[in-house]
């Protein structure tokens, strides 16, 4: 159990890193401008599926 907390903390820590931030508030923000008619459907799938599929996509950092 105190394996699966300690992990659970540092999924966490994790999320909470700027990059991330950005991302979710740019997503957030695009999400928004599309339902209250500020943003033309076709740039919203381009936005967000640019973004989401950078976000699902990209490899962890590595040390050389």
């Amino acid at each position: 159990m105190e394996k699966a907390i300690e992990k659970f903390l540092i999924n966490l820590a994790n999320l909470i890193k700027v990059k991330t931030i950005i991302t979710l508030v740019i997503i957030c923000g695009v999400t928004y401008g599309f339902v209250v008619g500020l943003v033309q459907p076709e740039v919203y799938c381009t936005l967000a599926g640019s973004i989401i599929t950078y976000y699902f996509t990209k490899k962890k950092e590595t040390d050389i």
